[in-house]
């Protein structure tokens, strides 16, 4: 996908090479490498939705081919569910995690190292679904298991940073900076001191964030940042993630006349990385400089800087499409609805949000981050006062998640769309008492009900 190739006619191709896949029939191990290509194809631009299926037949093949447990199917199987986790159906996933599981204790595998490596499968699982309590509860059977068969070395640290993150998320930050603390004077000895160093930065940034100490989270990201430097050189393509990272923190820091002009030299080594590069690397940079361009425009927005901001996420936009990457067509369509928000400009605003429920419909298989853009145009509808409008938009998203398997089950994010509706129905009632009550009314109070038992039972 690099310069002259056209990422609309590599998507068409795939999409008739997949019938093809399924035509081979004597070879099973060629279509499970060419199962194993294509899905990376998708990934990388940023379409998971047909990739999750194929790694799922490539994991069946290579168990047909080499045994259920042999290292090349585990490894097959625990690339699929991992894909489902981050990009799919969780509850799904956490499901077929928990019967691998069954399956290794069956074998007497538990305390095995792969075993322990499904455990923080389903720890990452549950965490990324938000259920706290449930990835500590997880994450503690997984430590008590570790205790007793005496695990070191790395299969700990990787266990202790999945304990890590579970504790985080159920909010129990003092503990999880205690055995963040842990995994820092366990890298001290070990000879992937750098990498595992880089985790654990990652790791308290995320912790500063929690708990709002964005101010802290800029410093550590300069610290980080001044020794990159010193590595990489002053123009560096690795230069642009560290300072996305530390303008965001400068961002909701507050600070942002810092934040502005880091947002502007990620942008311009983005720039300038690009026009030394060689083809292969072409995409590469460009998916760097959209990503600057988000950032910036971003950060512009923080500083009031409503009309650049705007510039800056249309340019986006366009260099995205160059890319042919969805996720960052869609990332580029989302700052610029919020530019134009910022700027008071609605209309602009509902019509870049419209496309971006449109793009993230089509391609995504996650209920909760459908369900964050829904909120955003029934939210826009609400500033513009079109309440009939908010509220139709909230009642079909109702009625979506409704329809959803893995979002009817979930009663807190049922909860949250409930709520939504509700507070649309209220401001459509209150503008015009002569509205007519929607029929989801009754059934929305009882939702709420239930996602504030759900919240507290996870706590």
């Amino acid at each position: 996908m690099g310069k002259g190739r056209n990422p609309e006619a590599l998507r068409l191709g795939l999409e008739k090479t997949q019938p093809m896949l399924h035509q081979i029939k004597d070879d099973p191990a060629l279509r499970a490498e060419l199962l194993n290509r294509t899905a990376k194809l998708w990934d990388s631009m940023g379409e998971r939705k047909p990739a999750i299926p194929m790694l799922k037949t490539r994991a069946e093949l290579l168990s047909d081919i080499h045994g259920q447990h042999s290292p090349e199917a585990r490894d097959a199987r625990m690339e699929h569910l991992r894909i489902m986790v981050d990009h799919g159906v969780r509850s799904e996933a956490v499901l077929l995690l928990h019967e691998l599981s069954k399956d290794l204790e069956g074998q007497g595998e538990q305390g095995s190292k792969f075993w322990f490596e499904v455990q923080r499968e389903i720890v990452r699982a549950l965490a990324k679904m938000g259920n706290a309590s449930e990835a500590v509860a997880a994450s503690e059977f997984m430590m008590n298991r570790a205790r007793e068969v005496r695990l070191k070395g790395k299969h700990l640290y990787h266990c202790l940073m999945a304990y890590q993150w579970a504790l985080q998320i159920h909010g129990k930050l003092a503990e999880a900076e205690a055995v963040l603390t842990q995994c820092r004077v366990m890298a001290e000895t070990d000879k992937d001191r750098e990498s595992m160093e880089r985790e654990i930065n990652r790791k308290q940034l995320i912790l500063h964030r929690e708990r709002g100490d964005f101010r802290k989270g800029a410093e550590l990201q300069k610290q980080i940042l001044a020794k990159l430097r010193l590595e990489l050189g002053q123009v560096n393509v690795g230069l642009v993630e560290p300072l996305i990272i530390l303008s965001e923190f400068e961002t909701k820091a507050g600070l942002h006349e810092d934040a502005v002009e880091h947002g502007r030299e990620a942008l311009k080594q983005a720039v300038e990385s690009q026009k030394g590069a060689a083809l292969s690397q072409a995409l590469t940079h460009r998916e760097e400089r959209v990503m600057a361009m988000i950032q910036l425009a971003t950060a512009l927005n923080g500083a009031g800087l409503q009309d650049e901001s705007v510039q800056r996420a249309l340019e986006a936009i366009e260099v995205a499409k160059m890319t042919g990457n969805k996720a960052l067509i869609y990332e580029s369509l989302k700052i610029t609805a919020s530019s134009y928000r910022a700027a008071g400009r609605l209309q602009e605003a509902y019509n870049y949000m419209e496309l971006c429920t449109n793009n993230r419909d089509q391609r995504d298989l996650n209920y909760q981050t459908r369900w964050d853009d829904r909120r955003e145009l029934s939210m826009i509808c609400y500033e513009q006062k079109r309440y009939a409008d908010a509220l139709r938009i909230a009642t079909e998203t109702w009625h979506q998640n409704l329809a959803d398997s893995a979002a009817s089950q979930d009663p807190a994010h049922m909860g949250y769309c409930a709520e939504l509706g509700l507070h649309c129905w209220q401001a459509a009632h209150e503008a015009d008492p002569g509205v007519r009550e929607p029929a989801e009314l009754s059934a929305w109070r009882v939702a709420i009900e239930d996602g504030k038992k759900s919240k507290l039972k996870s706590q």
